[in-house]
């Protein structure tokens, strides 16, 4: 795991490496199932719209906390917890502004992003968000990038990686691209979005 850490122009982590080939493997066998089941995957997630009216995203997703009721029995809510050992994000080795945060509350959001899939710049509910990306090799899709709208900032979507930053910072999905023969396989960004925050 390689951690980058960023107080300009405000404090946030980019950490690449997320997971070791054996936790990738483990999560990839509950992502699949995810796929061949399309109901879990179409939870109404993101209910939010613009002033307009219209949807802010295009995705589809669901809380896993939702689906598992025993934690122990998801692969993906388990190793997913080592974002929250002590030393990276909570009591944060690597930022000050965190060094003390020790959230008691925190939910987990999977979504896929196939073609045509993004998510307009909004912002969560939660003291810190941390959203992590995986996708299968070889990457069968453009965009997905992630964007901080009013810093005018990209950070460029790779795999295996995330990214923990104030929640309240407004934040996007670019539209994600991908060819005919490639598309409603799996084969998009999947994202995993932990909302940290204090009950």
């Amino acid at each position: 795991m390689k951690v980058h850490s960023h107080t300009e122009p405000f404090p946030f982590l980019f950490i690449e490496d997320l997971y070791t080939e054996e936790e990738l493997r483990l999560i990839w066998c509950e992502l699949d199932y995810y796929q061949s089941n399309k109901y879990i995957l179409d939870a109404n997630t993101n209910p939010s719209v613009t002033d307009d009216g219209k949807p802010r995203t295009r995705k589809q997703g669901n809380f896993v906390d939702n689906v598992f009721q025993l934690r122990e029995y998801s692969n993906i809510l388990n190793l997913s917890r080592k974002v929250l050992e002590p030393g990276l994000i909570c009591r944060s080795d690597h930022l000050f502004q965190w060094k003390y945060f020790q959230p008691d509350v925190d939910h987990s959001l999977l979504s896929y992003y196939d073609d045509g899939g993004y998510y307009l710049p909004h912002h969560d509910n939660t003291v810190v968000s941390v959203i992590s990306w995986l996708w299968k090799e070889p990457k069968c899709f453009e965009g997905g990038d992630f964007v901080f709208e009013d810093y005018k900032m990209t950070v460029k979507c790779k795999n295996n990686s995330a990214v923990a930053f104030p929640g309240t910072t407004r934040h996007g999905v670019t539209p994600i691209k991908m060819e005919d023969q490639h598309k409603d396989l799996g084969l998009g960004r999947y994202s995993l979005s932990h909302f940290l925050n204090f009950r």
